[in-house]
């Protein structure tokens, strides 16, 4: 649970209760380990401490967090005038804080007595001040709940105008790449502007259009975008060899953490590339080129709406094939 109070808060809170009340108290967490130290009269603690065992506060702290029911729990000690009490509440059956009180009752008339210095507190007085522990705590753990939803509410605000920005920034980009069915500009120049917009959308360090030529074993770059700031190096543009990177009717969609086979690795490690898309673009039925999208800058996992806008973006480039 989300703490509006620090412990040096607590602490304060504690203490200035402590002296109000004339209570001794401290507070633990739900697995009983001190949050503060215990407040009151500093001789009256010392004497609590040589007389009352704090097993027997642990034992209190059991006591209140094992039960389902009991959210308060007084017990009486050896000395008829010292009372010992929890004070914990639950939220949705998980323990919260929980408050270890002590008192000196001033109202007992007989019985075994521990000599106390100080004024003490009287047995109803005692147990209002109990009620209203219990009262500020229900408050202080509906507050935090409060806290907790809105920031969760806040946290998925958030989420969604992110979502909602990248479903706009996706739809911007794809609606740029359709407008080309219309062109009436050249097949590599159009090409070259899808590869821009793909890769400016994704961020990616480069985005290239391999055609494989009529021997199938080799082909030629015929359309390339590189990211300011990142290089790609080729010996050249064309007549280049066939390799796993460009090859088969499926796409290859291989993110940094990707277990991979051996040849395609390879060629990644070839040009430093660490994350690498290719999708074939198919015509009369068999790959004629491959749009390929690479991230060399940085480890990358690649998303199911980015390997999407590809995918969409190579069919447009099939339409565009097709037409022309």
């Amino acid at each position: 649970m989300q703490q509006l109070f620090d412990k040096a808060e607590l602490q304060k809170v504690q203490d200035y209760f402590c002296t109000l009340t004339r209570l001794f108290a401290y507070c633990v967490d739900a697995d009983g380990k001190k949050m503060t130290e215990m407040s009151g009269d500093k001789n009256g603690i010392k004497m609590i401490q040589e007389a009352v065992p704090e097993e027997d506060f642990y034992q209190l702290f059991q006591r209140v967090s094992d039960s389902s029911l009991e959210d308060m729990v007084v017990e009486s000690t050896e000395y008829d005038n010292v009372k010992l009490a929890a004070v914990s509440v639950k939220e949705n059956g998980r323990q919260n804080n929980c408050w270890l009180i002590c008192c000196i009752l001033n109202d007992v008339d007989e019985g075994k007595f521990l000599e106390f210095p100080g004024e003490g507190i009287g047995t109803d007085a005692f147990y209002d001040a109990l009620d209203l522990i219990a009262e500020i705590e229900h408050k202080i753990v509906r507050a935090e709940g409060e806290l907790l939803s809105a920031r969760a509410e806040s946290q998925r605000s958030k989420s969604s105008e992110t979502e909602m920005s990248q479903a706009l920034k996706r739809a911007e980009a794809m609606t740029a790449v359709v407008q080309f069915l219309e062109s009436n500009e050249g097949f590599e120049r159009v090409g070259s502007e899808i590869m821009r917009i793909a890769g400016e959308y994704l961020d990616a360090s480069g985005a290239k259009l391999f055609q494989i030529r009529r021997d199938s074993e080799r082909m030629d770059m015929i359309c390339n975008w590189t990211n300011e700031g990142s290089v790609f190096d080729l010996d050249k543009t064309r007549d280049l060899l066939r390799t796993d990177l460009v090859m088969g009717e499926k796409p290859l969609i291989v993110s940094s953490d990707t277990l991979t086979s051996a040849g395609v690795r390879g060629e990644m490690l070839k040009y430093r590339m660490k994350a690498f898309i290719s999708i074939p673009v198919f015509v009369g039925g068999k790959p004629a080129m491959y749009f390929c999208v690479n991230e060399q800058e940085k480890s990358r996992t690649w998303l199911l709406d980015e390997v999407k806008f590809v995918n969409d973006a190579a069919k447009v480039l099939q339409s565009l094939l097709n037409l022309k």
